[in-house]
């Protein structure tokens, strides 16, 4: 007999999950997905997360956290590793910022309380296709498992597949994107390195990752996640990927010391544009949505904000008149509306992708002239850039590059 469920949830990460629960709280079948055995085998990032961000989710426990964030580091091309003046960089004091995260445990975690919650979580299930009745209209997907190959009757799909979203573009969604629309990132993992905890490093400048910037995300005073994430389209990268880069860094950072534990890559999306959420049917969420910071590439809160997002779209969708394209592509719009910050986070990422290196240097003097080694009140980039503009009106000449 064919399993039925109102909902199947593609992808058991941060936005899969917290979609999960929210739909099985509120009275769903649900089932997810997960390709993975294990929920927690993801580890694409820094790690790091704002206080701010993340508490709406009540979820981060003394387990979760790894090293507290109390503050930030800022370099520019001219003040970073390769020009061995390391004291110049701007340092930022704000304690309680954030927490550097066990992003593992995190995930295994939303991935519990979804089943808590009444979701079925499958591991090593993998969404391979999506049915359509002669209207059109979703009636299912064919899943693979270790017991062979399923089809599920579901009423909605929410895809939360990643980047690439093999299931959005079954659904028949673009989600291809330009190599401009994309972070390529590459992060090691050092043990045995000096480092300050609970300040995070940020190196901006194309001599450190053209169109980015490099961070060292401390998790102790030995041991930090080192990476960059950068625009590989970029003239400056001169053909060279994000290894490259990374490799660079660590040189002129670390003197080539330490001791690699682990070594990742993959690629981030940035919202520069308006993406294509939903078909009759599909809905998408997380970087499948294309939900991370268009300026910093952070994603952990940002992924866990679009699956609620996406959830609630969904239980009001088969709620009033069932899941047509139409009421599902206001998981686009209403993600849109309500995070008036990523539409001023992609303005401020137009100007930054055409600032020179001259330019960043001139932006992080400001930075210490406003703020060197003082408290400040917020890390959010938007209320950071607001302050500094105030702080140094020059700044604004830079608003040319929004044309």
């Amino acid at each position: 007999m064919t399993r039925r469920f109102d909902v199947v949830v593609a992808g058991g990460g941060l936005a899969g999950s917290v979609a999960a629960a929210v739909l099985a709280r509120a009275g769903l079948r649900v089932l997810v997905a997960e390709r993975k055995s294990d929920p927690g085998d993801f580890n694409y990032c820094a790690e790091g997360v704002s206080a701010r961000a993340i508490a709406p989710f009540h979820v981060v426990s003394p387990d979760l956290i790894a090293a507290p964030i109390d503050g930030g580091i800022l370099g520019g091309p001219s003040t970073g590793p390769s020009t061995g003046r390391l004291s110049d960089p701007v340092r930022l004091r704000w304690p309680g910022a954030g927490y550097i995260l066990h992003r593992d445990r995190l995930m295994r975690k939303l991935f519990e309380q979804a089943e808590a919650a009444g979701a079925r979580c499958e591991l090593n299930c993998d969404v391979r296709n999506v049915h359509r009745g002669a209207s059109g209209q979703l009636e299912g997907v064919e899943i693979s498992t270790s017991s062979g190959v399923e089809t599920v009757a579901a009423d909605v799909v929410v895809a939360a597949d990643g980047v690439a979203s093999a299931v959005g573009r079954m659904a028949g969604i673009d989600t291809c994107l330009e190599l401009s629309e994309m972070f390529a990132c590459a992060q090691y993992r050092l043990r045995d390195v000096p480092v300050e905890a609970g300040y995070p490093e940020f190196w901006i400048g194309d001599s450190h990752a053209p169109g980015g910037y490099a961070w060292v995300f401390p998790r102790s005073d030995r041991e930090a996640n080192v990476g960059l994430a950068m625009v590989a389209d970029r003239p400056s990268a001169n053909g060279q990927v994000a290894t490259h880069w990374l490799k660079k860094f660590r040189k002129h950072r670390f003197k080539s010391i330490g001791k690699i534990d682990s070594y990742i890559t993959g690629g981030i999306p940035v919202l520069v544009r308006r993406p294509t959420s939903s078909a009759q049917g599909v809905v998408l969420a997380g970087d499948a949505a294309r939900s991370a910071d268009p300026l910093s590439a952070a994603g952990i809160a940002e992924a866990m904000d679009s699956g609620r997002l996406a959830a609630e779209v969904v239980v009001h969708a088969l709620s009033n008149g069932g899941p047509s394209e139409a009421t599902l592509a206001a998981a686009a719009s209403q993600y849109f509306q309500a995070h008036p910050r990523l539409r001023a986070m992609a303005a401020i990422r137009r100007v930054f992708d055409r600032l020179d290196d001259g330019e960043k240097d001139s932006l992080v003097d400001a930075c210490r002239g406003a703020f060197h080694d003082r408290r400040i009140d917020e890390m959010d980039p938007l209320g950071f850039f607001l302050r500094l503009l105030r702080t140094s009106p020059r700044l604004l000449t830079y608003a040319r590059y929004l044309r």
